[in-house]
């Protein structure tokens, strides 16, 4: 199999060193600004890693030649793109992939079992902020929010119904630096998500409110990227009943959420079924920042 590589920045230096593991035949593409032309390559499929602005037109070249796409978040800047991708990959019988890694990650996919079966969330708290990189392309929310958005549209199984988003402009006054986000999900579910690249202090952390606990996920954590806290509140015959008790750390099998992720996309590729970071999947993502709100 021979693959393409486009993109050689943090990501794809990422991808090329994975998938130097596989028995499989690499093309890096670096190419330059505002330029491709897939007449210059011939692969089986290709991993674009490139700047979000150009997602659009090089996976659409890919596509177009009935050529497999794994194409890093967000999959296009806009709806009507996206769903061009996905009409243009169908038309063609090519698999499209959106790279959002953390559907793949073994602490999220336990969160999704765990909360399926206690499903009662009141409300959910993301906090995805740290110094840089800062983007010139996009701003922080096409940058950082798919991430929380993925996991979130995920873990519910839903899309949000609507949402607010209010921004602040420090470096530029064209492009957002950090962002306050309001999403209200299907069951009254409302979320908090805050993105940013001027804060020193790293963090990635969600939190799942429901009446019975609190799960954290916190992906800096080393050792305990999960602990649920069985404290909540709820009303029982009309009165507040609060809880308090045990704090789980839950023991984990940790996998790379990338391999995880390229394993996908090679099953994809050899039984032509869809994979669970789809097209689709990148649509709701893009949708949902699309049609934000501004305060």
């Amino acid at each position: 199999m021979k693959i393409d590589i486009v993109g050689v920045g943090y990501w794809g230096l990422n991808y090329k060193k994975l998938l130097s593991s596989y028995d499989i035949k690499l093309n890096l593409i670096d190419p330059p600004k505002g330029m491709f032309n897939t007449n210059l390559t011939s692969p089986d499929a290709a991993v674009i890693t490139t700047p979000a602005s150009t997602h659009f037109k090089i996976a659409k070249e890919y596509l177009k030649k009935g050529i497999d796409v794994l194409v890093e978040k967000p999959l296009a800047l806009s709806s009507a793109e996206c769903e061009e991708l996905i009409d243009i990959a169908k038309e063609h019988e090519s698999i499209l992939m959106v790279g959002h890694t953390y559907l793949y990650n073994p602490a999220i996919r336990y969160i999704k079992e765990h909360t399926d079966i206690n499903n009662n969330i009141y409300f959910i708290l993301a906090n995805r902020t740290s110094l840089g990189p800062v983007r010139r392309d996009v701003d922080c929310i096409w940058d950082l929010a798919p991430h929380d958005i993925s996991i979130i549209n995920y873990i519910l199984d839903a899309e949000p119904v609507e949402g607010h988003v209010t921004k602040g402009y420090y470096l530029s006054r064209e492009i957002c630096d950090i962002a306050f986000i309001t999403l209200m999900y299907p069951g009254n579910v409302l979320c908090n998500i805050t993105v940013g690249w001027l804060n020193a202090n790293k963090v990635r952390r969600l939190e799942f409110v429901s009446e019975k606990e609190r799960i954290v996920f916190d992906d800096i954590d080393p050792l305990e990227k999960v602990k649920i806290y069985h404290k909540g509140a709820e009303i029982i015959d009309d009165k507040i009943s609060m809880r308090d008790g045990e704090i789980i750390s839950p023991n984990i099998r940790y996998d790379e959420p990338l391999k995880l992720q390229i394993n996908d996309f090679f099953n994809s590729i050899k039984t032509r079924q869809e994979p669970l970071s789809d097209g689709l999947t990148g649509l709701r993502v893009t949708n949902a920042i699309e049609n934000l709100k501004v305060n």
